[in-house]
C-alpha cells in the first residue's frame, strides 16, 4: 500500500537549485577589453563605436551593423543613436581635457 504524502506547508520555502561550481578559475574574465581590432568589431556597441570614429556616417554604420548582426532597420539605428551619443560624449570629454 503506497504512502500518502503530507501536505506542503505554506510558510515552506521552494527548493533551491544547486550552486554550479565554477569550472576553471584560470579562464579569461567575460567581460575584459577587447584587446585586438579584430575583438571590438564582434559586439554591436565595438563595431559602432570603430566606424563612428573612423569617419563613417550613421546611415553607413547602421546599414553595416544591420548586415554584420541581422537586426532590423529600427533596431540598428536605435543601437548607432546610442552608443554614437555616447562616443561623441568621449570625443568631447578628450578634448576638454586636452584643451587644459
Amino acid at each position: 500500500m503506497p504512502k500518502a504524502k503530507a501536505p506542503k506547508a505554506k510558510g515552506e520555502p521552494a527548493a533551491k537549485a544547486a550552486k554550479v561550481a565554477k569550472a576553471d578559475t584560470d579562464a579569461e574574465a567575460v567581460d575584459r577589453l577587447p584587446s585586438t581590432i579584430e575583438e571590438l568589431k564582434e559586439s554591436k556597441s565595438g563595431l559602432v563605436s570603430f566606424l563612428f570614429l573612423s569617419g563613417k556616417d550613421k546611415d553607413a554604420i547602421a546599414a553595416e551593423l544591420k548586415t554584420a548582426f541581422k537586426l532590423t532597420d529600427g533596431q540598428a539605428a536605435k543601437i548607432v543613436r546610442r552608443i554614437t551619443g555616447r562616443a561623441r560624449f568621449f570625443q568631447r570629454a578628450f578634448a576638454l581635457v586636452a584643451a587644459k
